[in-house]
C-alpha cells in the first residue's frame, strides 16, 4: 500500500499496457518537500516499469503546473503523458515543459466540444505539436452522463474526421469514474452482488466509450481490464499477447 511502485507492476501483471500515476499534496505548505518526493518516484517508475506512463497533478489548479513542470523535468525524453492541461489552469507551462523535455499533453475539458477546441488551438499556438496532445473530453459513469460523453467524443471524432486539424488527436476515456456511481458502490443486496455490479458499471461505460472513438481507456478494477480485452479479443478488435496464448495453452 506504501510503494506506488510496486502497485504499477501489479497493475502490469494484471495486464495494464499503460499506467496512470497520480500525485497526491497532503498539504499545500509540504509541496517543496512533495516535489522532490515526486521527482524521486518519477524516475524509479520510469527506470523499473517498461509500459507507458501518465503522470496526474492532485487536481489542484494553481499547484498542477508546477507539479507536472517538476515531473517533466525529472523524466525528460521519456515521452510521458502530462496530466492535465485545462483552461482554468496555467496550460502554457504544462505545454511548455512538454516541449522542453519531448512528452504528451492531456488536454482536459468538462463535456464541451468547443472548449476542447479552443483548448486544443492554444496548445498547437504555444508550439506543442499535434503528436504530443491527447484529449480528455471527460467521461461520465453510466446513469451519471455517460450519454453526454458518448456524444461529445462521437462529435469530436466526426469533426475531427471531416477536416478539422485541431480536433485530430487521440481520445482519452476515463471508466475509473463509474466507481464514484452511487449504484457502483452501494452496499445494497437489492441491488444484486456488488462486486459484480462494480465491474459492470466499469465495463459499461469503457466499452461506450471505445465505441465512441476512444483509443485509451483508463480503468480500475482488473478484472474490468480482463472482461474488456476478452470482449476485444472475441470480436476481433485486437490479437492475444503471447502470454495470454501460453495461459491458454
Amino acid at each position: 500500500l506504501d510503494d506506488p511502485i510496486e502497485w504499477a507492476r501489479f497493475c502490469t501483471e494484471c495486464g495494464a499496457e499503460i499506467i496512470q500515476l497520480k500525485f497526491n499534496l497532503p498539504s499545500r505548505r509540504l509541496l517543496d518537500r512533495s516535489l522532490e518526493e515526486f521527482i524521486e518516484i518519477s524516475q524509479r517508475l520510469i527506470k523499473e516499469i517498461s509500459v507507458p506512463v501518465i503522470f496526474s497533478g492532485p487536481d489542484l489548479t494553481e499547484i498542477d503546473p508546477q507539479i507536472l513542470e517538476t515531473v517533466a523535468s525529472a523524466t525528460k525524453g521519456e515521452r510521458v503523458l502530462l496530466a492535465s492541461a485545462r483552461l482554468d489552469n496555467d496550460y502554457p507551462r504544462i505545454a511548455k515543459a512538454a516541449i522542453d523535455n519531448k512528452h504528451v499533453v492531456l488536454a482536459s475539458t468538462d463535456c464541451d466540444p468547443p472548449s476542447q477546441k479552443m483548448l486544443n488551438e492554444r496548445l498547437l499556438g504555444i508550439g506543442l505539436p499535434p503528436d504530443q496532445i491527447v484529449m480528455d473530453p471527460t467521461t461520465a459513469a453510466l446513469g451519471y452522463g455517460l450519454e453526454y460523453s458518448l456524444s461529445i467524443a462521437e462529435q469530436i471524432r466526426l469533426n475531427a474526421l471531416k477536416g478539422d486539424k485541431s480536433l485530430q488527436m487521440p481520445i482519452v476515456a476515463f471508466p475509473a469514474n463509474s466507481w464514484t456511481a452511487r449504484e457502483a458502490n452501494l452496499e445494497d443486496l437489492r441491488y444484486g452482488d456488488l462486486y459484480s455490479r462494480g465491474l459492470i458499471w466499469e465495463l459499461t461505460t469503457a466499452l461506450t466509450m471505445f465505441l465512441a472513438g476512444a483509443e485509451l481507456l483508463v480503468m480500475l478494477h482488473p478484472e474490468s481490464v480482463r472482461r474488456f480485452k476478452t470482449f476485444m479479443r472475441d470480436q476481433g478488435f485486437i490479437e492475444p499477447s503471447v502470454t495470454e496464448m501460453n495461459n491458454q495453452n
